[in-house]
């Protein structure tokens, strides 16, 4: 005799099988304009690094040369 107990791990674990077979969400495919967006974005941060690295460089030069002076 199955007492009230045992009937509802029965439910409960049958509930838990069903979650476990949920399909996983499929990504969004980025259209042409989106792309391009994103490459000229890439290029203008590159251009940005670029630049500031040249700055940095050249205020270091300057700092050696008040130092050495």
């Amino acid at each position: 005799m199955e007492t009230p107990i045992n009937i509802i791990n029965e439910e409960t674990e049958s509930l838990q099988a069903e979650k476990v077979e949920v399909l996983p969400k499929k990504k969004r495919v980025a259209t042409e304009k989106q792309l391009e967006g994103m490459k000229k974005g890439r290029e203008k941060l590159q251009k940005k690094h670029k630049q500031n690295k040249e700055k940095n460089m050249l205020e270091e030069e300057e700092k050696k040369k008040r130092v050495r002076k």
